[in-house]
């Protein structure tokens, strides 16, 4: 497989055709100018999938839920305190004034479209932690700080084999989390910011655990860094960014089977995990030998990061 940037060297600038583009494709291989890339594996693409669709429904039901706040707006109503995951809301907007009957019907698909949307996430999410506890590099990975069920399942899902990364440079290069520069003949140095390449998925989510890390975690060494870093430069979003890419650093190492340093405790650790087995659920819990009871659960999951040393595999 070729890369199209590399293809892309050779082109022309006048007419083109199939003919000459096979030509071009040719003379790239035989100049050995074609690098090696990476093609997912079966299991990364299923995760990919099932990353992507977890990321619609997520759009959906905040899609759902921007509209009928639209829809009150419209007629003067504001929510306030109110939360559309409150039964009770619904009753509340039904009293804010007098609804028609083809009004009444619109909200009631409103509260329907919220709803169905709300379930489906779940159904996803599940799914996600389903993938997580029979997966123990997984787990581990939330054993870095700012790093949760859903980021830890996105980072190995798009990471794949983590081999084709020969330092956390290129991996920090390809999720878009390195600062960026533009030359020209003209002696001109532009320096760009972190964002508009790379993975933009992967990038928010470490971002988020970044905000996580500088707004709960100052007594860590990596906040505390952060905020230094923060005082330093006058800029949150810079501080932001750098915490963001040391973690993505630490996922590296650790799936390289090095020690990272930038580690939850054994008790935010079992936090996370608890809240792993919850939205696993009993049945599913008792179908793949986690125990029925919560704290069991928990224990044969952390069992399962520790008794786990060895670097992914592909």
């Amino acid at each position: 497989m070729l890369e199209s940037c590399h293809v892309g060297k050779h082109a022309k600038t006048y007419a083109d055709n199939d003919k000459m583009a096979a030509a071009r494709i040719a003379l790239v291989y035989l100049a050995g100018n074609a690098p090696c890339v990476w093609v997912p594996d079966e299991q990364s693409r299923e995760r990919r999938e099932l990353l992507h669709t977890y990321r619609k429904a997520v759009a959906d039901h905040t899609a759902a839920t921007n509209s009928i706040k639209s829809y009150l707006n419209t007629h003067g109503i504001r929510l306030g305190k109110h939360s559309l995951e409150d039964k009770a809301t619904a009753q509340w907007i039904r009293e804010q004034r007098q609804w028609s009957v083809l009004q009444t019907q619109i909200l009631d698909e409103h509260f329907a479209n919220i709803t169905e949307s709300k379930e489906r996430r779940k159904r996803l999410y599940r799914l996600i932690a389903t993938q997580m506890a029979d997966d123990a590099q997984m787990m581990r990975c939330m054993k870095v700080l700012g790093v949760g069920i859903v980021s830890a399942f996105a980072l190995l899902a798009v990471i794949g084999d983590i081999r084709r990364f020969h330092s956390p440079e290129k991996l920090v290069a390809y999720i878009g989390l390195n600062p960026g520069q533009r030359q020209s003949g003209k002696g001109k140095d532009i320096r760009l910011g972190v964002g508009r390449r790379g993975r933009g998925d992967i990038r928010h989510l470490l971002v988020q655990g970044a905000q996580a890390v500088l707004r709960s975690g100052r007594h860590t060494v990596l906040g505390q860094w952060g905020w230094k870093l923060f005082a330093r430069k006058g800029n949150r979003n810079v501080a932001v960014a750098a915490v963001a890419r040391k973690l993505l650093v630490q996922v590296w190492h650790m799936l390289q089977g090095n020690p990272p340093n930038a580690l939850e405790t054994d008790k935010s650790f079992r936090l996370k995990l608890r809240k792993l087995a919850v939205i696993l659920g009993t049945t599913v819990r008792r179908k793949t030998g986690l125990g029925q009871s919560l704290p069991d659960s928990v224990n044969a999951l952390f069992q399962r990061c520790i008794q786990s040393h060895a670097p992914a595999q592909a």
